[in-house]
């Protein structure tokens, strides 16, 4: 049976019970303080051995929430950028159709400003598509892809045959070339960007002067 055993037990509880009683008050005190410290600087290392994965866990947490929201931006200019890449090809048409019947008879005060409001709304259009681009190019780490404009070249003004400079009989047919006001006013935009983000402006791609 397991009596004896038992037995030992309780006599090594009762022995320690006694051996305890029979320290002095000062010793006591010294023995319950010690036992406190032990129990103290076991709970703090549970604590901070616990809190480690937890912080750790918090971090990964707010690094996905950051992420999640970045594509939440990036997602959002993106359909920003179509939508004003789809409304610049639809205003173009008109656009073009105003700017040549104005070039061709500028007396008519109508068609002016029907032409100046038409030209107002492309270019701010792309100037906004330019902007969110630059925006998205900080983002991604990259290099912007400004709005490629596909406009025609302008209606052709003074037009004139000049004498060849070789002295033949050969004649030389010239005119004066216009930059596109829309294209002028959005160069100038773009150069404020590039400015703003301290970029070195291609004036040559432009072609708008210094």
């Amino acid at each position: 049976m397991s009596v004896p055993i038992l037995g030992s037990r309780k006599t090594r509880l009762e022995r320690a019970r006694d051996w305890v009683m029979s320290l002095s008050p000062q010793v006591k005190a010294a023995l319950i303080a010690l036992v406190g410290i032990l129990i103290g600087i076991a709970g703090t290392f549970c604590v901070r051995t616990l809190s480690i994965p937890m912080e750790k866990s918090k971090l990964d947490i707010d690094r996905m929430k950051v992420a999640i929201e970045k594509v939440r931006a990036e997602k959002e200019l993106y359909e920003r950028l179509q939508l004003l890449q789809n409304q610049v090809c639809s205003s173009i048409p008109d656009y073009v159709l105003l700017r040549d019947y104005q070039y061709s008879d500028k007396r008519n005060l109508d068609g002016r400003n029907k032409y100046n409001a038409a030209k107002a709304k492309l270019v701010s259009l792309i100037a906004e598509y330019n902007r969110i681009e630059a925006k998205l190019s900080v983002m991604e780490v990259r290099s912007p892809r400004f709005f490629v404009t596909p406009l025609p070249p302008m209606p052709v003004s003074n037009l004139r045959m000049d004498r060849a400079k070789d002295q033949t009989n050969m004649v030389e047919l010239k005119w004066d070339w216009q930059p596109d006001p829309v294209l002028l006013d959005v160069a100038n935009d773009t150069k404020a960007l590039f400015e703003q983000y301290g970029l070195k402006f291609p004036f040559d791609k432009y072609r708008i002067e210094k």
